[in-house]
């Protein structure tokens, strides 16, 4: 999965004209530390290692109840079958339903009041166009990200991932693109959108906004 993961060395904070003023270099992600890797690679990864150690897998099935003492841990499956273990891992991401368990009431998701517009496909469709290219000059090696910040809050956010095979373009929010069309870092900007695919989702994953506070093809972060 390494082979797979991003690998960024720092994320570049730019000014609308591209001038470099910030530096994140990422502390807590690298090798050995953390990384950052697409959830559907990670999930077939631990899916083909669970196979390969004769796990026992199984889909489809709800847990609905839980509860633990200094000895063990178990999980209700189903209304009926009784899981015991030394410990249970919930990894249920962003809306998890394990998380209810552990404090015995509900969290609610709080909204962060900002929204995301994004898309992520494949560099091999940037191949061939010259306009493009500097999205392409660390192929196999690592990723680059850089994100544009205007007055506003508003921001621009041109990122390659899993070692520079998947370009991804972020705004976060759907007037950003048309605002930055007189800053000079704009210059960069239509190469990568005018090769997303049409069919590619905006959204990609479910809003955590108050009803009606989301327009159609955006995503709340």
């Amino acid at each position: 999965m390494v082979s797979k993961s991003d690998n960024g060395a720092a994320i570049e904070f730019l000014d609308p004209a591209g001038k470099l003023y910030a530096l994140d270099f990422m502390d807590g992600y690298g090798l050995g530390e953390g990384m950052i890797i697409h959830r559907g690679t990670s999930g077939h990864g631990l899916y083909e290692h669970a196979k390969s150690l004769s796990v026992a897998l199984r889909f489809g099935s709800a847990v609905t109840g839980y509860w633990e003492d200094e000895d063990q841990a178990v999980v209700i499956v189903n209304g009926e079958q009784r899981i015991a273990a030394d410990c249970v891992v919930g990894a249920d991401g962003v809306h998890s339903k394990t998380r209810d368990y552990v404090p015995g009431y509900r969290i609610a998701p709080r909204s962060s009041e900002l929204a995301t517009f994004r898309a992520c496909f494949s560099a091999n469709l940037l191949v061939g166009d010259s306009e493009a290219q500097s999205n392409l000059e660390e192929v196999g090696v690592q990723d680059q990200m850089r994100r544009y910040i205007t007055t506003g809050e508003l921001g621009l956010t041109l990122a390659t991932g899993k070692r520079g095979r998947n370009v991804i373009w972020q705004v976060w929010h759907k007037d950003t693109l048309a605002l930055l069309q007189d800053r000079p870092a704009y210059s960069q900007v239509p190469a990568v959108v005018r090769h997303t695919p049409s069919e590619k989702p905006r959204a990609t994953r479910s809003p955590l906004c108050p009803p009606g506070a989301l327009e159609v093809g955006a995503s709340c972060s």
